[in-house]
């Protein structure tokens, strides 16, 4: 590769970034002066309902439970989406890439184990 080819990274990079800066500065100034004006809640903390009055003064809190589920969910889904290539190329992998396969579901089977003794996966 040639020492030039560089040079031309090096130029529209940093010009990109002004650019998209640029842009992004100037769509929050025209949100701004061209949008709808801020009004405040009377009380000042009431939080956005659609429009409607909220119909319980009492603020319950979020169970952590629901982000726990979640997350749980995700870090599953992730590695099973981790098991789709190896399913693909089985036959390349041959005996190693399967014992490694097994070794990763055993780990993968483990932890469910954990979380479902925890009771990580109970409905309460």
């Amino acid at each position: 590769m040639e020492k030039h080819s560089y040079l031309y990274f090096m130029l529209f990079f940093p010009a990109a970034l002004l650019l998209s800066a640029g842009t992004l500065k100037a769509a929050f100034f025209l949100s701004r002066k061209l949008g709808r004006p801020f009004r405040r809640f009377s009380d000042g903390r009431e939080p956005y309902n659609g429009g409607f009055p909220s119909l319980q003064n009492d603020k319950k809190r979020f169970p952590v439970r629901f982000a726990t589920v979640a997350l749980l969910f995700v870090l599953f889904n992730a590695e099973i989406l981790l098991l789709l290539p190896w399913a693909a190329s089985l036959r390349l992998s041959g005996v190693q890439g399967f014992c490694c396969a097994l070794i990763f579901l055993g780990f993968w089977a483990a932890a469910y184990a954990y979380e479902y003794k925890k009771g990580a996966l109970d409905r309460e």
